[in-house]
C-alpha cells in the first residue's frame, strides 16, 4: 500500500473552464455574449448588399437577355419640320473671303472677295516688282524696281491679277477701299502670286 502524498497536478483545460479561470471556454463565452452591431450599421450593410445584388442581376440581364431592356433605349423626341437638303456651295460662295486656293512649286493662287482691289507690295530693299491683270495677260500693268527711299508699290486692278517679285519682299497686301482684306507675309522671290475674284 502506498502511503506517500500524492503530487498536486493542474486540471486539464476542459476542467478549468468550469471554474472560469481564463480557460478557452471563458474566451468563447465572453465573445458569444458581445453586443450586436448598431442598427444603423446593420442597415447600411444590408442596403449595400442588396444594391450590389441588384446591380449584378441587372448586368446579367443586359448580357443574357438584352431585348428585355430594349425599351429603356428608345428615346422619343418631338417631331420637327424637315430641313431642306444642303447644296454644294458655288464658286462665288467659296471665294467669299481671302484665302489660298492652290499652290505649286512656282506659283500660288488666292481668292479675293471683291472684283476691284489694290495690290500693295512692301519691301525693305531694292526689289523688282511686276503685276499683270488679268493674271494670264502678256502685258504688265506695273513693272518697276522699287528702290529706297520708296518701300512700296501700289497697283489698283480689276478682275484677276498676278504678282511676281525679283527679291524677297516684306509683304503683299490686298486692299479694298483702303481696308486690308488679305496679307501674304514674306512672299517668295521669283514666285508668282495670282489673285482671283468671285467672278473669275
Amino acid at each position: 500500500m502506498i502511503t506517500g502524498e500524492l503530487p498536486v497536478t493542474s486540471l486539464p483545460p476542459y476542467a478549468r473552464g468550469a471554474r472560469g479561470d481564463g480557460s478557452e471556454d471563458d474566451w468563447y463565452r465572453s465573445h458569444r455574449n458581445r453586443l450586436p452591431a448598431p442598427v444603423a450599421v446593420q442597415f447600411v450593410v444590408w442596403v449595400l448588399f442588396f444594391a450590389l445584388l441588384i446591380a449584378l442581376l441587372g448586368l446579367s440581364v443586359v448580357y443574357v437577355h438584352p431585348t428585355w431592356v430594349s425599351f429603356l433605349r428608345n428615346v422619343t423626341s418631338e417631331s420637327r419640320p424637315l430641313t431642306p437638303p444642303t447644296t454644294t456651295p458655288t464658286v462665288a460662295a467659296s471665294k467669299a473671303t481671302f484665302g489660298l486656293e492652290a499652290s505649286t512649286a512656282k506659283n500660288a493662287t488666292y481668292s479675293v472677295p471683291v472684283s476691284s482691289y489694290t495690290i500693295v507690295v512692301t519691301t525693305s530693299q531694292k526689289c523688282w516688282v511686276e503685276v499683270k491683270s488679268p493674271a494670264n495677260a502678256t502685258i504688265y500693268v506695273f513693272a518697276k524696281t522699287i528702290a529706297p527711299p520708296a518701300k512700296q508699290a501700289s497697283v489698283s486692278v480689276k478682275g484677276s491679277s498676278a504678282v511676281l517679285t525679283g527679291s524677297r519682299a516684306v509683304s503683299i497686301e490686298i486692299l479694298n477701299n483702303k481696308k486690308v482684306i488679305g496679307v501674304i507675309l514674306s512672299p517668295k522671290s521669283e514666285f508668282t502670286y495670282s489673285f482671283l475674284p468671285p467672278s473669275s
